[in-house]
C-alpha cells in the first residue's frame, strides 16, 4: 500500500505505481513526465544520453500503463505535457485507487516574541529558524537521537573515498 502525503512527483510517482493500493488524500497531487537530464560533452555523449532517456521513458511508461485506464496515446500525451494530477484526476486515470480525507496541516502558533527581542540575528532566516525550532522543541516529546561518534563518521568517509 502506498499513501501519498503531499506531492508524488517525477520518480516518486513511478515508485507509487509499485503499490497494490494507492491512497491520495484530496489535497495531494501526483506529477508524471518523460525522463529528462542535462548533458555535457560531444555528439557521441549526447547520442548515448538520448538513447538512455528513451530506455528510461519506456520503463517508466510501462509502470504507468499497468494502471492507466486510457489509451497508450493518451498516456504518452500526459507524459509529454509534464502533467500535474489532483487526487481525483489520478483516481480517474487509474493511477491511484482511493481519495482519502484531506491531510490537515497544523497551524503554527506564534512563539512569544519577547524572548527574541534581546537576541541579535544575522538575517531574517536565522530569526525564523530560532522561532520555529523553539516551537518544534515545545511540541516534540520524542527524545533526540544521540550524535554519532566523529571517529565513526571519519571512518565512513575514508571508506567511500578509498572505493
Amino acid at each position: 500500500m502506498v499513501h501519498v502525503d503531499g506531492l508524488a512527483a517525477s520518480a516518486a510517482s513511478v515508485i507509487a505505481m509499485a503499490g497494490n493500493k494507492i491512497i491520495m488524500p484530496e489535497n495531494t497531487m501526483m506529477m508524471i513526465h518523460r525522463a529528462s537530464t542535462i548533458e555535457f560533452g560531444n555528439a557521441d555523449d549526447f547520442e548515448k544520453t538520448a538513447s538512455d532517456l528513451r530506455k528510461i521513458d519506456s520503463a517508466l511508461a510501462a509502470s504507468y500503463k499497468k494502471r492507466f485506464v486510457g489509451t497508450e496515446e493518451e498516456l504518452n500525451r500526459l507524459l509529454d505535457d509534464e502533467t500535474f494530477l489532483t487526487a481525483e484526476e489520478a483516481v480517474a486515470f487509474g493511477l491511484a485507487d482511493v481519495i482519502g480525507e484531506e491531510i490537515e496541516i497544523p497551524s503554527l502558533e506564534d512563539v512569544d516574541d519577547e524572548e527574541d527581542d534581546d537576541e541579535e540575528y544575522e538575517n531574517f532566516k536565522e530569526k525564523l529558524v530560532a522561532k520555529y525550532a523553539a516551537q518544534t522543541n515545545l511540541q516534540s516529546n520524542e527524545p533526540k537521537e544521540p550524535e554519532q561518534d566523529p571517529e565513526y563518521k571519519r571512518n565512513l568517509s575514508e571508506l567511500f573515498l578509498n572505493l
